[in-house]
């Protein structure tokens, strides 16, 4: 088995979605990629990754803010091409997209 991606917006139910159908697989969370070496080390076969859906919304007047978002995106564009599965949750609901 290889890395699952779950995406979705804040508090809808992505934690709750991957230890109800993942259980035992260990969850990282891709704000932590941040602290990391590198993304492949987030494609650990057991992995389960969680990462919050910034693609709607409002676009802020911050540049830097905008430019976190642009890496942050790449970062799930890199994950979600790699990882075996990806499902979105929205409102406790999940959908395999991948």
């Amino acid at each position: 088995m290889g890395a699952i991606l779950i995406i979705g917006g804040r508090y809808q139910g992505k934690h709750e979605f991957a230890a109800g159908a993942f259980p035992g697989r260990r969850q990282r969370d891709l704000m932590d990629f941040y602290d990391s070496d590198s993304l492949d080390s987030f494609l650990e076969e057991d992995s389960v990754i969680i990462a919050e859906e910034n693609s709607s919304g409002v676009v802020s007047a911050d540049p830097g803010e905008n430019l976190f978002r642009e890496e942050y995106n790449k970062a799930l564009i890199y994950i979600a091409d790699r990882a075996d599965e990806v499902y979105r949750v929205f409102c406790g609901i999940h959908k395999r997209i991948k």
